[in-house]
């Protein structure tokens, strides 16, 4: 696109120049995504809300009276402070949390300085049981297999690494290059295995991707967007003041239906939210 652009501002010819800005402006487009546009939502859909906090969620009761007055089902943080796992589940009540299994095995261990929290409201639980599934991508990203209303699914919440190295320098960033872009595409193939492994329940996994729509890093045909299912205009997540591109998404398997897809700024963190209104489709495993 920046060649294209190149192009235009070295060509004289009015009419050429015009093509080329407006090819450059539809490939741009294409590129954060466009939005196929809201759908009716039905009383029974399910609302999910994912947020990358920024380490910005120390108490929560902000984020937890948003998520009362929007009656979300689902919460997935990103990025929380584990010292600060123990109030967010005393101010957020209404919600039973799962974090991932620290102890375990995985390939990209870290220190945990911050984590993951899922949360889903008890009523939809009714003591059922939940699976959780850690390191997914053999890094932050775990699952939990849960029973709401009598129907079985799976909910990935996703923190994929970034593809580039910005906290270390230039230096840094040019040592690291390579083997981080290695390593944000391993994540994003071990995904795509873990997404064709259960394909037999209906499957929603959201998050943190650090990577805009079009990278083929985490792209599986047997997954939709959330954003170009049931979005409205371009998809745009980072930075929440001014957003440029979309680096948080939300996908679904086959068993499930987008309604309504929205990145609100909620006042805090440098990421939007997601906020997504879905269901399950019949025909899925119980």
């Amino acid at each position: 696109m920046c060649f294209i652009f190149a192009i235009y501002l070295w060509w004289k010819k009015s009419r050429i120049r015009l093509t080329l800005l407006s090819f450059a402006v539809i490939l741009f487009a294409v590129q954060i995504g466009i939005g196929g546009g809201y759908k009716a939502v039905p009383a029974d859909a399910l609302r999910l809300l994912s947020l990358n906090t920024h380490e910005q969620l120390e108490y929560g009761e902000d984020l937890h009276q948003i998520c009362l007055d929007n009656q979300i089902d689902i919460i997935l943080l990103q990025e929380v402070v584990p010292s600060h796992w123990a109030h967010i589940e005393k101010v957020f009540s209404e919600y039973q949390f799962f974090v991932p299994d620290m102890d375990k095995d995985i390939k990209y261990k870290y220190s945990w300085s911050f984590a993951l929290l899922t949360g889903i409201r008890k009523t939809l639980l009714n003591g059922a049981p939940v699976d959780v599934e850690t390191g997914i991508t053999q890094y932050r990203s775990f699952a939990v297999k849960a029973n709401l209303r009598g129907r079985w699914m799976w909910i990935a919440n996703v923190h994929m690494t970034k593809p580039i190295s910005i906290h270390q320098g230039v230096l840094g960033f040019f040592e690291r290059l390579q083997t981080k872009a290695a390593w944000h595409a391993e994540e994003g193939a071990l995904l795509k295995k873990w997404v064709e492994e259960h394909d037999d329940l209906p499957l929603i996994a959201a998050g943190d991707y650090n990577a805009p729509y079009y990278s083929r890093y985490f792209h599986s045909a047997l997954l939709t967007n959330a954003h170009r299912a049931s979005g409205s205009g371009w998809h745009l997540s980072f930075p929440n003041v001014f957003p440029l591109w979309g680096i948080d998404h939300t996908f679904g398997n086959r068993w499930i239906q987008f309604y309504q897809y929205q990145t609100p700024d909620l006042g805090f963190s440098d990421h939007r939210a997601q906020v997504v209104w879905f269901g399950l489709k019949d025909g899925a495993k119980r």
